[in-house]
């Protein structure tokens, strides 16, 4: 069940798994076969794809069991010693898959969303900008403080101007900056993954983490599963053809053994064939000998009756 809660957990697998339009080889019933083969390969189970999706419901089912107490308790507050421990013991992996299906894994964290007005460096190439932005608000404010000793039309009109010069302000401001904020933000993503500041990447605590170590480790485990898997396919393969190979040579082994049987078996007959002419006319020269020795016989005995009448 480890195996299989481990193969959950796993984000890309999540994502996968839970496709609203899938392609041919990653349907439901795919996934749920390519799991058996890999629960099987490493625990030496039988599980099939009906096993499998029996075991997916049992964990969904004990983790919403498990969300619905935390809930019902009030805010869910998952921090309080008996709370926490009445929900791991409905189900022990809950925090694992509370952050693949709450949608707060760690593994792809959103980048930090920064204020246009309060950005730093080279982030958005608007430094003549922000100092601007400054200017006119303490323009702004100051005219709402003359404003408020004026009449009304000109604290309306003071108010029109300047809304009007902040909406062209925020217009040419997004124009300018949109493919900088899009590039600053690309680059935020790629630093918040791959180097990590003091304490973790952007708004990481050690919980966090330790969860993307943990995943990380899940991801090489399931890598070096599946080479495992891959291996024990390839040498089951090699073993196949080997065992075809050997059959087919004892196939022709077993051809050339019959055959030779039937030369053999035509020579013993041919030899059977000559043996039985010879047979043959040895009885038809012993039988003419007789008749010629009768028929001496018979003269000599007509000779002897002969003599006796005489």
């Amino acid at each position: 069940m480890s195996t299989l809660v481990d193969w959950l957990t796993d984000y890309e697998n999540h994502k996968r798994l839970n496709n609203p339009r899938p392609v041919s080889g990653s349907k439901p019933i795919d996934l749920q076969r390519e799991i058996a083969v890999h629960v099987n390969a490493l625990n030496g189970t039988e599980w099939d794809e009906g096993h499998v999706k029996s075991k997916i419901q049992y964990a969904r089912k004990k983790y919403q069991d498990a969300k619905t107490l935390a809930n019902s308790t009030g805010e869910g507050d998952t921090d309080k010693t008996t709370l926490r421990k009445r929900m791991l013991e409905l189900c022990p992996d809950y925090d694992r898959f509370h952050a693949v299906y709450s949608g707060t894994l760690t593994d792809d964290p959103p980048p930090p969303v920064q204020s246009s007005r309060y950005a730093k460096g080279h982030a958005f190439d608007s430094d003549t900008n922000s100092d601007s932005t400054d200017s006119e608000v303490e323009a702004s404010g100051s005219s709402n403080t003359e404003n408020l000793t004026g009449n009304t039309s000109k604290r309306s009109c003071a108010t029109g101007v300047s809304r009007s010069r902040k909406a062209k302000k925020t217009r040419l401001q997004h124009e300018v900056n949109s493919s900088s904020l899009r590039k600053a933000i690309d680059d935020l993503r790629e630093r918040s993954v791959s180097v990590p500041i003091q304490g973790g990447t952007f708004g990481e605590d050690n919980i966090s983490i330790g969860r993307r170590e943990e995943a990380v480790r899940r991801r090489e485990d399931n890598v070096s599963s599946r080479e495992a898997v891959a291996k024990r396919e390839e040498a089951i393969t090699m073993r196949e053809n080997n065992f075809m190979e050997f059959m087919q040579y004892e196939r022709e082994l077993l051809k050339d053994r019959i055959a030779s049987f039937e030369r053999e078996r035509e020579k013993v007959h041919e030899s059977f064939e000559r043996e039985k002419a010879v047979l043959e006319r040895n009885k038809e020269m012993a039988v003419a000998s007789l008749n010629r020795d009768k028929d001496r016989f018979d003269e000599q005995l007509k000779a002897f009756n002969k003599e006796k009448e005489a």
